[in-house]
């Protein structure tokens, strides 16, 4: 193959590779990596080095007419960077041959001749014709230079110096090349840091600022700046112009030292390249009027680079610069690239000069001029987008920017688009344009009058026209809403437009084009909703779910869930949706979706903890027992615009959860020795309803409505229908554990019960798996674990639930190993004090259920407590209520004896009053300091301790551990009782009286002792728990004691018909539990309460704190309810007001 095919053959290769094949294929050519080439006949062979020891084996075959074939050894195998470095390497071999190194290729940059001249063409002395007169003198003044030399000079330096790089911007307008600096600093690797980079401005160089960067670059350096300075046309701003004598010289030495780059790209130099050959021809200009005659080279996305000698070009895709072949018209180059525009009325006579001095361009032939008329309709055009937009006050000037949302206005003719008349509109009715399509004059008769009649359509929408934004302010405008800049969302202002200006133009015939710009693209909307929960083979019997939930447009499924997401993210507080209005979810792809409020709002709300577990790439998980509220966002009162897709036995067990108990009756167990009342057979019908469905649930009964005889019956009907395969672990309070043994012989007796409790109780762990009924206490749960964790349980219980309430407790962490089919907790307070207690019982019910503790408190805690947030309080209320049952006196009331509470007030006298002021002053005062150096949160100890003697103080002196306290013997409060008590004996009553002292209960047993009254005591101190219980409930003694804490859960005391509370309890749950000791099941006498409260004391403060908690734990646990505020500056202000003069 000859070497003028070889050449045109590599080219026509080099063009196939990629841009990255090539760039990287450059770099290792001009670091000379190169070698060992060969070329026989028509076969390439070389060895290029790469990043592996060995050099890579090239062995190429160009092609005339097929591909051509380029193998490596390198991983790519073919057409990789080392066949493109052997390639050029080729081409510089032809070109010549000695330059070739055949063996240890260095990095040492190419040596470029920089004193290569074009040749030069002898031109002919062609004066201008008399009968030819230029109207433009600067034609006539061209025509007349062409020919005479312009010497150029050369600009020589070698700069190696790597910190420092040459920068280089290429503008269109001017077709020129600039020169800016850059002194970076550099990565160990070799490369660029992208920070600290300092832009040299060159009109600086001698500033002492630039100091540093003076003493860093070599003397050549700054010899060649200063000469640089001295030749260069124009510096300003942008850098240094390249469009002087010998700028040509000047850039390919810069681009030699390979610290030349691109602006827009510090990765990779620019490179010299190959010569492009170029041709001259003549092109309309857009007014039609006139000519010029314009330069192009073979490839099409080259820019030609004025003002360097010899002329170049600039691809902006290889980052090349390299010498245009202009041998065609030789030395006039420079010169016919400055040529004039030339008018078509005199074109043909400078075409005739020209070519008598140029042989050359005698067949570059001017442009002929075609002409099209164009009469038609006009066709209204609006399209809409945003813009940035900067106002103007005449008192402060500019203000900041704003994205507004703009329309521009144009009319089309046969498919050319003009703004809006600029003339006379009102009085003129046609208007001709001029435009030039491809050098076709193409002449387009406007219709004023009827483009006036199409706007009538458009002016009425409120569009206001744009000034002075660089607009066409003619043709663009704003739209009327957005005149107060600070108060609209432009989302909103967006859909509203997609909404009503868009359907009302595209009614009378308008096109709307959507710029990508603009928020969105399309508005729709949809309430017909589809939710897929997976293959029919994914059953109940898997924990979770991966579901997809979306909306059905013209029968598309369209994919909600990212849209879903994201206004929930954004939405944090739905309590102000309008329920009867539509909301917008955005889809990603350009449309808004517009849905029903009301169905969004409660779908959010529920999906908002789903969401925050889990990361927002992955699909929507749900656990099944969540399902029930997905089956009724599908199945409820908008039914009939809901699909559910997929799995119908997961939609079954969701429908199941939302009927729960109520979808069947059970008969009770027959070996049962009670009547169960109604309620009660209902909480044993709830109770096998979740057994039946795998489920885990709270039974919250009031204490007193027998949830211990519910639980006995559940686990009896176990046993006979022969599902009791392994025993039922009951875990309660240590007090309870003689109620617990007594109930189950006394209604259950067909049940084998074992009791883990004692030194002996290891005796019987080998026989678990013999019984029906195991019972243990919290506190031998940590002991215990290793023999209690081996064991599947049937059934898991806990009694008193609350108990474990704190999550990190060793009992509750054994709790969490403890594996049972299923797991009930029995309480009658959820929660005592806030919601983090319920989420405790979840999370050992059903993990997951109500995400992480942090998630929770986040979503539901702080919001219902801190905030008083209704909308969470009902969304927590909603989610909870298909696995917790309570049901509280007052709804089964007609099986119950009346309660009657009754609150007693006592005025303190002298001394104890005293003391009360002198301690409530002085722990006022400390406190105020607490609170005010460490805020309210952080001062809870200061508070706690000031509030407890207070107490003390209306309870008794003495209880205050103070010289001044316990020198005073009165008590108002221990007088009234001992009165109260005396009568209500003589009277045959039997009494319960609660305090939360324990010392307080020892003073009230001296005083009854020295009264010779009988009574029998129960703190957390006795030892003997069952004995003080038998002699009270069998009428040995007519009053019990007993501490808040010891007697509060657990006990059957309806031997009682009064309780006696001396001292109120914050915690209103505390002291109603100590209430329902006596007003409980099997009670048959009324029961009276008292409560003995010291007027105007803290003791009063204390019963509307009570209200408060109640409130707060009736709100959780029914729907209905409402929560409350927390403690605040206000209520201490109160509890510590002084006592009110006795008299008054």
């Amino acid at each position: 193959m000859e070497k003028v095919q070889l050449e045109s053959c590599i080219h026509k290769f080099m063009k196939s590779l990629s841009t990255q094949t090539y760039l990287k294929g450059s770099g290792y050519f001009n670091k000379k990596l190169v070698f060992d080439l060969n070329i026989v006949g028509d076969v390439i062979t070389a060895q290029v080095m790469g990043s592996a020891l060995k050099p890579y084996d090239v062995h190429i075959k160009p092609s005339k007419l097929g591909k051509s074939l380029g193998i490596c050894s390198c991983p790519m195998k073919n057409d990789c960077k080392h066949v493109a470095a052997t390639l050029l390497q080729a081409l510089a071999f032809i070109k010549n041959p000695a330059a070739m190194p055949k063996k240890n290729p260095t990095t040492v940059a190419p040596n470029y001749n920089v004193n290569a001249k074009a040749p030069s063409i002898q031109s002919k002395e062609v004066p201008l014709p008399e009968i030819f007169k230029p109207t433009d003198e600067k034609v006539g003044s061209w025509l007349n230079e062409i020919g005479k030399d312009v010497p150029t000079s050369i600009v020589q330096s070698n700069v190696e110096k790597r910190q420092l790089l040459y920068i280089l911007d290429y503008f269109d307008s001017t077709a020129t090349l600039w020169l800016s600096l850059k002194w970076v600093k550099l990565k160990k690797d070799g490369g660029y840091l992208k920070t600290g980079q300092i832009v040299i401005d060159p009109r600086n160089l001698w500033s002492p600022t630039l100091v540093n960067f003076r003493n860093s670059i070599t003397d050549e350096q700054i010899a060649l700046f200063s000469k640089l300075m001295r030749v260069a046309g124009v510096i300003d701003h942008r850098g240094i112009c390249l469009d002087f004598s010998g700028a040509g010289d000047f850039l390919k030495q810069l681009i030699s030292t390979r610290n030349c780059y691109p602006s827009n790209d510090l990765g990779t130099p620019i490179l010299w390249g190959l010569p492009q050959k170029g041709t001259f021809s003549w092109s309309l200009m857009p007014d039609g009027e006139s000519q010029r005659l314009n330069i192009a080279v073979e490839e099409s996305s080259a820019k030609i680079v004025k003002g360097i000698d010899p002329l170049c070009y600039y691809r902006k895709d290889f980052y090349l610069i390299g010498p245009i072949d202009l041998l065609e018209v030789g030395s006039f180059a420079k010169q016919l690239i400055n040529a004039p525009t030339i008018s078509n009325s005199e074109i043909n006579e400078v075409h005739k000069i020209l070519s008598a001095k140029i042989p050359a361009l005698s067949k570059k032939l001017p442009v002929e001029i075609k002409e099209t008329f164009i009469q038609r309709l006009p066709h209204p055009h609006v399209k809409l987008s945003v813009m940035e937009f900067r106002s103007y006050n005449r008192y402060w000037g500019s203000s900041k920017s704003f994205e507004i949302l703009i329309a521009e206005v144009s009319f089309s003719y046969a498919g050319h688009n003009f703004p809006l008349f600029n003339g006379d509109a009102k009085n003129q009715k046609f208007h001709w344009e001029k435009l030039n399509i491809k050098g076709e004059i193409v002449k387009v008769e406007r219709r004023i009058e009827e483009e006036n009649r199409l706007l009538g359509h458009f002016d009425p929408l409120g569009w206001k026209k744009i000034e002075g934004q660089g607009k066409n302010i003619e043709s663009t405008f704003m739209c009327g809403s957005q005149t107060d800049f600070e108060d609209y969302e432009i989302d909103d202002l967006a859909i509203d437009l997609l909404q009503h200006d868009v359907p009302t133009l595209k009614k009378f015939g308008w096109t709307v084009d959507i710029d990508r710009s603009f928020p969105f693209k399309e508005v729709q909307e949809s309430d017909e909703w589809f939710l897929d929960a997976g293959e029919e083979s994914d059953t109940p019997q898997n924990d979770w779910f991966d579901v997809k939930l979306g909306v059905m447009i013209d029968g598309e499924r369209l994919d909600m869930m990212a849209a879903l997401r994201e206004f929930i993210k954004h939405s944090s507080d739905f309590s102000n949706v309008d329920d009867e209005g539509t909301i917008p979810l955005y889809t990603g792809d350009g449309r808004v979706i517009m849905v029903s409020a009301k169905r969004i709002r409660s779908l959010a709300e529920h999906l908002m903890l789903e969401f925050s577990k889990q990361a927002s790439n992955q699909p929507l998980r749900v656990s099944k027992y969540n399902a029930a509220f997905l089956e009724e966002f599908a199945s409820g009162e908008a039914a009939a615009k809901s699909r559910w897709i997929g799995c119908e036995g997961l939609k079954d067990f969701a429908q199941g959860i939302r009927a729960s108990f109520t979808t069947e009756s059970i008969l009770p167990p027959v070996g049962l020795k009670c009547e169960l009342r109604p309620y009660q057979l209902q909480g044993v019908n709830w109770m096998q309803f979740l057994r039946k469905s795998q489920l885990h649930g709270i039974l919250a009964d009031d204490m007193g409505l027998g949830k211990t005889v519910q639980a006995l019956a559940h686990i009896l009907l176990e046993k006979e229908s022969g599902r009791l395969t392994s025993p039922a672990l009951i875990v309660a309070p240590t007090s309870l554990m003689p109620n617990w043994q007594s109930e189950a012989a006394r209604f259950t007796p067909d049940l084998k019960v074992l009791l883990l409790h004692g030194n002996e109780r290891a005796m019987n762990f080998s026989k678990i798996k013999e019984f029906d009924l195991i019972l243990t206490t919290y506190p031998l749960l940590m002991r215990d674990k290793e023999f209690l964790i081996i064991h599947q349980f049937h059934l898991l219980i806990l009694d008193e639930a609350q108990t474990v309430k704190n999550f990190k407790t060793q009992a509750y962490q054994v709790l969490q190993q403890i594996k049972a089919n299923q797991r009930l907790c029995l309480t009658g307070t959820p929660m005592e004090n806030h919601l983090g207690e319920l989420w405790s019982l979840f999370n050992l019910l059903l993990p997951g259920f109500l995400g992480d503790q942090k998630t929770f408190q986040t979503i539901f805690r702080r919001p219902i407590e801190k905030e008083n947030d209704q909308t969470r309080l009902e969304s927590l209320t909603k989610r909870i209520k298909p696995f917790i049952l309570r049901r509280i006196k007052q709804q089964v009331a007609l099986e119950l004896p009346d309660k009657t509470e009754i609150i007693r007030k006592i005025e303190l006298r002298e001394k104890q009053r005293d003391l009360y002021e002198a301690i409530r002053i002085k722990a006022q005062e400390q406190l105020m300091r607490e609170i005010n150096k460490k805020g309210l949160g952080r001062s809870q100890i200061a508070v706690l301790d000031a509030l407890l003697k207070l107490r003390q103080v209306c309870c008794d002196p003495r209880l205050v551990k103070i010289e001044k306290g316990i020198s005073i013997e009165e008590s108002a409060k221990l007088e009234c009782l001992m009165e109260m008590l005396e009568t209500m004996v003589e009277e045959g009553r039997k009494i319960l009286v609660f305090s939360q002292f324990t010392s307080m209960l020892a003073l009230i047993s001296d005083d009854l002792a020295e009264k010779n009254i009988p009574y029998t005591i129960l703190t957390g101190d006795t030892k003997d728990r069952a004995t003080p219980v038998q002699k009270f409930q069998a009428g040995e003694v007519p009053i019990m004691l007993i501490s808040l804490k010891a007697g509060g859960v657990g006990l059957n005391l309806t031997a009682a018909d009064t309780v006696i509370h001396y001292d109120p309890w914050w915690n209103p749950a505390v002291e109603s539990q100590a209430t329902d000791r006596a007003h409980r099941i099997g009670q048959k006498n009324a029961v009276f309460v008292y409560k003995l409260v010291v007027s105007g004391s803290l003791e009063e403060k204390i019963l509307d704190l009570q209200e408060r908690k109640k409130n707060l734990i009736f709100s959780v646990l029914d729907a209905n309810g409402k929560s409350s505020a927390p403690l605040s500056m206000e209520d201490l202000e109160s509890i510590f007001q002084p006592l009110p003069s006795i008299n008054g």
